[in-house]
């Protein structure tokens, strides 16, 4: 009896202690942290929206930024980017300048207090924008905390506590417009996870607050969420067991757009196959007062069937969890005029892997997904999008892999197509193209220069739901070089669209053309 009581006090404290709270892995314009003191440098730049293995590609078009959260919208098209990490021991200090006037500058520092493993950071970016308006400034603060609990805490004891709070400001111009209007985007979001053993039970349990603010160029809106879940797992079965709870308490515009689930789930093998089912309930409520109620049913299914080769395969009927916070983040150019719904997915998913050894490997996904309600970002007119809810079918097949040798370097490739359906008029589904294409490559030349370049394709898509504007194919070739000084000091060059191509993400938007930039790095 006392151990319900204690999850249950667990988790009403993991709610009430979100003011503690920090934020997701640091977003900079060519770097994210991960953890506490690893930046990991990426080659390549922005593609339209898309899940990504690594690091997130896409932003407001033109800023050229990585590390934004997952898009939910696009179908899942997985890039392999090749990384070069680099450790930071304390802190470190970043500046560049490149192209049409840009500058960044970027800071960070670890230290302990107390038992608290503290990382503070902060970005300034600002540029004159490759065309007329497309000036804009970014300015980036954050904090992240983890913490050991002793073990003279109850139920905490011994748990791990990690706090992250971030605030981000971006001011920009809807630079496609003739008499282009200004937009501030505004964002807090503040997250604590405590993750423990208590009696026989692992649990995870934590709590959110997010707020997000879209204002100038017609009229403000905004999204506040409140939320916490707590998860516990039964490891005294050689068969795991579990539930979880998940509470999402959301205003967009005064209306609620909630979203809860409980979902009871397991874990066992069967046949030396490892299955997972999970069965559970969720209740959302769109911005319009309608109310989605949904079965949530799904099951994994994981077999090793050679040493080298691994099969997984999934089904699930479940309703995705998007907010307005998560689109703005997507697409910074949406109209003040928005409905927050949720889509049901029904997805069919399957998975070979092959690989033989440590430095290769090859992976071919294929997935099947039937849409109700499906969020779409639609131009409705040049200049502005909104988020449109047709009911879709997409199908998505991959191939990516890489290999990597001493003497050779690091090559690593996907290959990915498309075919989607809007059921209503038989169109293509927007801003989701019919291929991509893309390589990395990355090698450490003599003892301090570290090199890398890529080349990636993207394939024509549509811009709207009624197929009457569309995007042409583009590519995207450039490189990085970075010399390292000493173990302290890197100089970086970057250069992007070498062959000048016409890149195009949001309709109207286009992207930057050649450009390069160069920076100093301080670490200490």
């Amino acid at each position: 009896m006392y151990r319900y009581i204690g999850f249950i006090v667990a988790f009403m404290l993991g709610l009430r202690l979100f003011a503690q709270t920090p934020s997701q892995p640091l977003e900079l314009p060519n770097f994210i942290i991960e953890g506490k003191e690893q930046i990991d440098v990426q080659v390549g730049t922005k593609q339209i929206p898309s899940y990504s293995t690594l690091l997130e590609r896409n932003a407001i078009d033109s800023l050229i930024i990585v590390g934004k959260p997952r898009n939910y919208i696009v179908f899942p098209t997985k890039f392999p980017n090749t990384i070069i990490s680099k450790s930071f021991p304390d802190g470190y200090l970043i500046g560049n300048v490149g192209s049409f006037l840009t500058l960044n500058a970027n800071a960070g520092y670890r230290t302990n207090i107390k038992g608290y493993d503290v990382f503070s950071f902060g970005a300034i970016n600002a540029s004159k924008g490759h065309v007329e308006n497309a000036d804009y400034l970014k300015l980036q603060l954050g904090l992240q905390t983890d913490y050991i609990a002793p073990e003279k805490f109850y139920i905490f004891g011994g748990s791990k506590t990690t706090t992250n709070v971030d605030f981000d400001f971006k001011s920009y111009k809807l630079y496609a417009l003739t008499d282009p209007p200004s937009r501030n985007l505004l964002s807090f979001n503040a997250k604590i996870v405590s993750i423990g053993d208590f009696e026989g039970y692992a649990f995870e349990t934590g709590a959110k607050l997010g707020t997000a603010n879209q204002s100038g160029a017609g009229n403000g809106i905004g999204e506040n969420c409140l939320g916490g879940f707590l998860k516990v797992v039964n490891k005294s079965y050689s068969n795991n067991i579990g539930g979880k709870i998940s509470l999402d308490f959301r205003s967009f515009e005064n209306n609620s757009t909630n979203f809860f689930e409980f979902v009871g789930f397991a874990k066992f093998d069967l046949n030396d196959t490892k299955i997972e089912p999970s069965l559970g309930f969720q209740l959302a409520r769109s911005s319009t007062g309608e109310t989605r109620p949904m079965i949530l049913v799904s099951a994994t299914a994981t077999k090793q069937i050679h040493q080298n080769i691994s099969l997984w395969a999934s089904i699930s009927n479940k309703l995705n969890n998007i907010g307005f916070i998560d689109f703005i983040k997507q697409n910074p150019y949406l109209s003040d005029s928005l409905i927050i719904d949720f889509a049901n997915e029904i997805s069919f998913q399957g998975k070979a892997k092959y690989q033989p050894n440590k430095d290769l490997a090859f992976t071919f996904n294929a997935q099947y997904s039937i849409f109700k309600r499906r969020p779409t970002f639609s131009v409705i007119k040049y200049g502005y999008f909104n988020i449109q809810y047709p009911d879709a079918n997409i199908f998505t097949a991959s191939i990516e892999g890489y290999f990597t040798n001493p003497i050779i370097g690091t090559i690593s490739g996907l290959f990915a197509i498309n075919s989607t359906s809007i059921l209503s008029n038989k169109g293509e589904v927007p801003n989701i193209p019919s291929f991509k294409l893309r390589a990395d490559y990355s090698k450490k030349l003599f003892k301090n220069i570290l090199f890398g370049a890529f080349f990636e394709f993207v394939g024509r898509r549509y811009a709207d739901i009624e197929n009457r504007f569309s995007l042409d194919s583009f590519n995207n070739l450039g490189f990085k070089a970075d010399y390292i000084f000493n173990s302290s000091m890197i100089f970086t060059i970057n250069v992007e669209n070498l062959l000048n191509s016409n890149i195009v993400n949001w309709y109207g938007y286009k992207e930057w053309g050649f450009n390069f930039k160069v920076g100093l790095t301080y670490k200490f």
